[in-house]
């Protein structure tokens, strides 16, 4: 019962805090509450764990814990503390002090800092608290992009939007679609950006800089209306951040699950309209809300926007291994994405699990076909570009991107090796087949492979029955 766990702590000079869930267990405030000192240990699990460093906050604030290396140490280290007079008192004495300055501590820079965000996402400012510190590192940029975002917000508005610039005129040419491939699809006239499509920065190199060109002619002084961000989307395990990569490589400021002004987004997750997206950067975040808040009633976020889309058996193929950037689920890191993203997916995609087998292969196909029809119903003025025809010169113009020699460009899109699955999974976990599908659920492999082909996909067959 709590009461009987209550009576242990405070009767109890030490308590074993090994790692749960997280290294950072409940366990720990609760002994430090009871005024029993918390034992710790620094081990493999921990030093393994997604969470990395959890501790550090606590001992470098000096919390009086028992630190281990590893578990083992255990006994020899109690017997050490407990033959020395004094010791345990003496500890439980600082642990008292330390948690009295330390929750207030905690406490205070909490309250500044919710006051300070709220400030950086609202006009009407509140006063900060007395006693609150000037921000350093991380937090002071995070604040320094807040103020970026938001400069001249007030000023901001439907007058400032309307000597948008000059919108590319006349049809795209170009050679014909190659032997194999799928035509290439502009599935509705763009939406306008309001602005001039955007350039690369001449002076870039590789994994260089991009601007819009509105904000490179812009007078000193003259605040620039922000515009609707260029967006390269598809399903997760696409090819997203390998494409992000190559955009950078061309010198062209490209923000995987992010975004930035006078940058190109590139991430599945903004095929959906959330508040909160998993992995994007709290900057990025600021500045998505200061956008929207400074755009006129009905402009959309993104645009132009480019739906990139790879074949449905190696987009299930990849999911079902780990919804995850290594495509790793037994590492730490790939269970706090896959699980992260899987619950992104359901709260938007009701046909989706989140809570399905880890291996599941009906959600991963479900994926497939309910994201992409997300897109399609979002962006309806979109390009649609596939991962296998290699169209880096489609890619470009569809994204509005202008400055880079098309004719410089390679003929396909490079491979990231980083980003494929490890040959361990592919044996725990072989590719998908139309076969496999099929005897797991008829109807859902018939859905996969009518969509597949209204991308290109299996042409020259009839049904799904004809492909296995």
């Amino acid at each position: 019962a709590p009461s009987e766990y209550r009576k242990v702590l405070l009767n109890s000079q030490f308590t074993l805090c090994p790692s749960g869930t997280n290294p950072e267990a409940f366990r720990i405030f609760e002994a430090v509450d009871s005024g029993s000192i918390p034992v710790i240990a620094l081990d493999d699990h921990y030093q393994n764990h997604a969470c990395r460093n959890a501790f550090k906050p606590l001992l470098d604030s000096g919390a009086p814990f028992v630190v281990l290396r590893s578990w083992s140490e255990l006994l020899e280290r109690l017997e050490a503390l407990t033959a020395e007079p004094g010791k345990v008192d003496a500890m439980q004495r600082e642990l008292a002090a330390w948690r009295k300055s330390f929750w207030q501590g905690f406490t205070k820079r909490f309250e500044c800092e919710l006051v300070r965000r709220h400030n950086a996402m609202r006009v009407d400012n509140l006063k900060l608290p007395p006693g609150c510190e000037p921000l350093t590192g991380r937090a002071a940029t995070i604040a320094a992009a807040a103020a970026s975002a938001s400069s001249g917000g007030a000023s901001r508005g439907n007058a400032a939007r309307a000597g948008g610039g000059a919108q590319r005129s006349g049809p795209r040419t170009g050679t014909g679609p190659r032997a194999g491939a799928a035509p290439r699809t502009n599935t509705g006239p763009r939406a306008s950006t309001g602005r001039p499509p955007l350039a690369r920065n001449p002076g870039a190199s590789a994994g260089g800089t991009q601007r819009s060109a509105n904000s490179a002619g812009a007078s000193p002084g003259v605040t620039q209306p922000l515009g609707p961000i260029p967006l390269l989307t598809g399903c997760g395990r696409s090819g997203t951040m390998s494409l992000a990569k190559f955009l950078r490589s061309l010198g062209v400021n490209a923000m995987h699950e992010d975004m930035q002004e006078g940058a190109v987004s590139v991430s599945w997750l903004y095929a959906a309209d959330a508040g909160l997206y998993p992995f994007e950067r709290p900057a990025s975040r600021i500045f998505r809300k200061r956008l929207i808040k400074s755009m006129p009633a009905g402009e959309r976020l993104f645009g132009p926007v480019v739906q990139l889309t790879r074949h449905p058996l190696k987009v299930m193929s990849s999911t079902r291994r780990c919804f995850c950037g290594r495509g790793d689920r037994s590492l730490p890191r790939g269970q706090l994405s896959d699980g992260k993203s899987w619950t992104f997916v359901e709260a938007h995609a009701p046909r989706i699990d989140a809570e399905s087998p880890p291996d599941d292969l009906v959600r991963s196909a479900l994926y497939w076909v309910e994201w992409n029809k997300l897109i399609e119903h979002r962006y309806p003025a979109r390009t649609h570009i596939r991962l296998e025809d290699g169209e880096p010169a489609m890619l470009l113009d569809g994204l509005g991107i202008e400055g880079i020699d098309r004719s410089m460009l390679p003929s396909s899109f490079p491979v990231d090796r980083g980003h494929k699955s490890p040959e361990k999974e592919k044996m725990r976990l072989p590719d998908v087949t139309w076969r496999e599908l099929y005897e797991t659920d008829v109807e859902i492999a018939r859905e996969v492979f009518a969509l597949a082909q209204k991308y290109g996909y299996e042409q020259g067959k009839t049904s799904v029955e004809e492909a296995l």
